[in-house]
């Protein structure tokens, strides 16, 4: 039943808050439709605008958003007043002027006042663009005529023209709006015009610019950026050389499977006084360029493969002015989303062995931001945590100071050279990080990570946890920089966005579903504006509890349980372990009873028939991967045997990917469970070893050092930890009934794995089925094959655990 349910699902993405706090919107998802609903905070009164998502403005007098039917909504707010305009392409709201910005699909550019209804017209442009402050546009027309409009007046002006033929790609504007440089270019040759005398001017032309570039693209996907008044600098990746049909020649001494032809790189520096053109990644090959867009400074990184990693370190460099010398500043050992560039400072930030620095690029000074000693852990916390933790965002007022992420603390940095304060620091009970809605978004380019100016800001939201994850909230930090709490409870806290005064929030846990909330950053006050998935009376139903103690080396570990309805510590209950890694993270994340699963899994089901879940947290210690599941998964059932009323005689096991990994070892290794599924899981790690992940065209080595299986050594310097922890070099061991399955096209886990431990288990006489989907990958994504397995593995279970009636696909001659 609740298979078919799917489309009652509900998402909510929260979206705005007005400037004066008293408007917000957000975004109510329903199979797969998004409808953006405008509340007003201190009534009821609201609007639901069908088939539109996030990209919208709201001030304190308008509200823009553009539907799937390509019409642009305006909401005056005083009195919820709606019109709509047809046929809109694209649109801007321009925030100094009050003006809107758009373009029809008759070509028109319009420039409207919404206060005075006031509009310009321009027809048939063929290219426009506005400067980034909006105190101009530039329109070019089929003609090729060029025009500088000015916003605040509507006035414009003819600048020249283009020649036919040629299409406008770029503009390059000053800090004021006025124009520097327009770049239009043909099927062959490109040309920059700048803007001389209120007439523009072409400066350089390149000739087959293509070849110059070294690129196949089309220039409008190049990204654009000024060095200086005079200097321009173009980069791009073409298309990759087509070697499908050559004989591969693959090197040992190789940092790689083969010597690849990577696609084309250019980075093009073009002189418009000179005449030069000078392409870097000729000078400087196998480097990924980077202009630092406030001091105007190239810098470069090149990766160094190394096979045991994830993600490799990357070695960072400064280009020197003349572009002759890359000067090695540091090697970014979390890779090169930790380079930031601070705006209006000759400043590079990056991470580098479990710290920040600050590169002076005009003192050649580098200085480390706090003492931080990797105040976590590696066994201890899952690596998709710690990335997270080390990408966080660089927040800056542009003048003064930085915040960074220092371990688990936020410390604040002064430009000055002072000592750096760390301002709030990581209690003994509390992870803190300071929240994006704090900032705008001024850079996120490609490779470096996103920089979130403060300045409208002179405050802080913050976000919290407790260390074991029980506990959220949300905190205040004034100028003075002392905390309050805000609000705080066993919920996930997401999806901040902020004004002065209030602060819109998703809350959820186990057993409550999405709400929108606001928390009056000046009061305290607290109420809640949307309430998702209202059908749902399940989930209330099932209680949730995560349960924490001590094991032997003194270390806090635990485990999420998942209640039946109706709950009766006086009986027993049969016993679904789901295992992947640390399930902490996630105890208060809600999952709809009427969610269809990508791997055959929703605990709704479960709990919901008479079920208890256990979810187990598993850390690692190195060298021994299997060790460690065993010990903690059969820690986590000792330690619940008198808390929970658990049936230890009819208990089973699932997993998925590395999960799948888990139960695979675990059937091995004990006898304790009487069922087991395995989904897209690792059976061989041996085999796996020496396998290729196609879809990186990488080996799978990393996965045994620091990530994943933890081993810490390769193959040939640690054979015993390998055939140790290879389930199917012990499925002799096996006792417990297993249903594998994967998908026929998985080569994120190579499905040949499932097969694998099939046809041991096959072989040795073993109870195991295995389910092969077609045309599925890692995970299954279509309907009908993810309601199969749901309803294969709900009997599987059912039939080992309950005694219900053994299906007929479960008997090898089904067919």
């Amino acid at each position: 039943m609740a298979q078919e349910k799917q489309a009652m699902v509900e998402h909510i993405a929260n979206d705005k808050v007005s400037p004066d706090s008293r408007y917000v919107t957000f975004v109510s998802v329903k199979d797969g439709k998004p409808d953006l609903i405008l509340r007003e905070v201190a009534s009821n009164r609201s609007l639901t605008f069908e088939g539109m998502g996030t990209k919208t403005e709201l001030t304190n007098e308008y509200f823009f958003g553009m539907n799937n039917k390509r019409q642009l909504v305006k909401v005056s707010l005083h009195d919820f007043n709606t019109e709509q305009i047809d046929g809109v392409v694209s649109y801007s709201w321009l925030h100094r002027q009050q003006k809107l910005l758009y373009l029809n699909n008759t070509k028109e550019v319009v420039l409207l006042n919404p206060a005075t209804q006031k509009m310009l017209k321009f027809e048939d442009v063929k290219f426009y663009e506005a400067s980034p402050n909006g105190n101009a546009v530039l329109l070019v027309k089929a003609s090729g005529e060029v025009f500088n409009m000015l916003t605040s007046t509507g006035s414009t002006r003819l600048l020249g023209n283009v020649d036919n033929g040629m299409q406008a790609k770029h503009v390059l504007w000053n800090k004021d709006g006025s124009l520097i440089y327009l770049i239009a270019a043909d099927a062959e040759n490109l040309v920059v015009f700048k803007q001389l005398k209120n007439k523009i001017t072409p400066l350089l032309t390149v000739a087959d610019y293509k070849k110059a570039f070294n690129t196949k693209i089309d220039i409008s996907r190049m990204q654009v950026s000024l060095l200086d008044n005079q200097k321009i600098a173009f980069s791009a990746v073409g298309r990759a050389a087509d070697r499908a049909d050559e004989i591969e020649v693959w090197e040992g001494n190789s940092d790689y499977l083969r010597p690849d032809s990577p696609a084309a790189v250019s980075f093009v520096v073009a002189d418009v006084g000179t005449g030069t053109v000078l392409n870097l990644a000729e000078r400087f090959p196998a480097m990924q360029f980077l202009v630092h867009p406030f001091s105007k400074s190239i810098y470069a990184y090149r990766i160094n493969d190394d096979l045991t990693k994830f993600i490799p370190t990357k070695t960072f460099y400064r280009i020197d002015s003349k572009y002759k010398t890359a000067e090695k500043l540091a090697e970014l050992t979390e890779g090169a989303k930790t380079i930031y560039f601070i705006p209006d400072k000759p400043y590079a930030v990056y991470f580098y062995r479990n710290n920040w620095y600050l590169y002076d690029e005009d003192k050649s000074t580098h200085k480390k931001l706090g003492n931080e000693t990797d105040t976590v852990a590696v066994n201890k916390t899952s690596y998709f945590e710690r990335f997270q933790r080390k990408g966080s965002g660089i927040f800056t007022d542009g003048q003064k100071r930085i915040a960074v992420p220092v371990g688990n603390d936020i410390t604040y940095y002064r430009f000055d050279g002072k000592s750096p304060a760390v301002v709030f620091t990581a209690t003994a009970d509390r992870t803190w990080y300071m929240d994006e809605c704090n900032g705008n978004i001024i850079y996120d380019g490609p490779v470096p990570g996103k920089i979130l100016k403060t300045a409208e800001y002179k405050d802080n939201v913050l976000r919290w946890h407790s260390l074991d994850h029980s506990l959220e909230g949300i905190a205040y930090a004034g100028t003075d920089h002392k905390v309050r709490d805000m609000v705080e409870g066993n919920f996930k806290y997401g999806q901040l966005k902020r004004s002065q005064r209030i602060v819109t929030f998703v809350r959820e846990n186990g057993q409550s579903v999405p709400e929108l909330w606001y928390v009056d950053l000046v009061t305290g006050d607290t109420d809640i504006l949307y309430k998702s998935n209202k059908h749902d009376s399940i989930s209330t139903q099932h209680a949730v509890k995560y349960y924490t103690w001590k094991n032997a080396f003194g270390q806090e570990t635990g485990a999420i349980v998942r209640f039946p309805k109706g709950y009766d510590p006086a009986r027993k209950y049969p016993v679904i372990v789901d295992v992947y890694e640390q399930k902490l993270i996630i105890q208060n994340e809600y999952t709809s009873p009427f969610a269809q699963s990508m791997t055959g899994f929703n605990y709704h089901d479960y709990v919901g028939d008479g079920y208890i879940v256990i979810e187990p947290d598993i850390y690692y210690t190195y060298g021994d991967p299997g060790g460690s599941i065993l010990n903690y998964i059969t820690e986590a059932l000792d330690q619940l045997q008198d808390k929970v009323a658990i049936d230890r005689d009819n208990m089973g096991i699932i997993g998925h990917s590395f999960g799948g990994y888990e139960t695979n070892y675990m059937v091995t290794a004990t006898h304790m469970f009487k069922a087991a599924v395995s989904g897209a899981g690792i059976a061989d790690i041996v085999n796996w070893y020496f396998s290729v992940n196609w879809e990186r065209r990488k080996p799978e080595f990393w996965r045994y050092y620091e990530e994943s299986f933890r081993i810490g050594k390769g193959f040939f310097k640690a054979k015993e930890s390998y055939l140790a922890n290879s389930p199917i070099l012990h499925a002799d061991k096996v006792q417990t009934p297993l249903l594998l399955w994967t998908g026929r096209e998985d080569y994120h886990v190579d499905w040949h794995q499932s097969v694998s431990m099939f046809l041991a288990l096959k072989d040795l006489g073993k109870p195991v089925n295995l389910l092969m989907y077609p045309k599925e990958g890692h995970v299954l994504s279509t309907e009908p094959n993810q309601k199969d397995l749901t309803l294969k593995i709900k009997q599987w279970f059912d039939y080992h655990l309950k005694s219900k009636d053994k299906q007929q696909w479960m008997y090898e001659s089904s067919n």
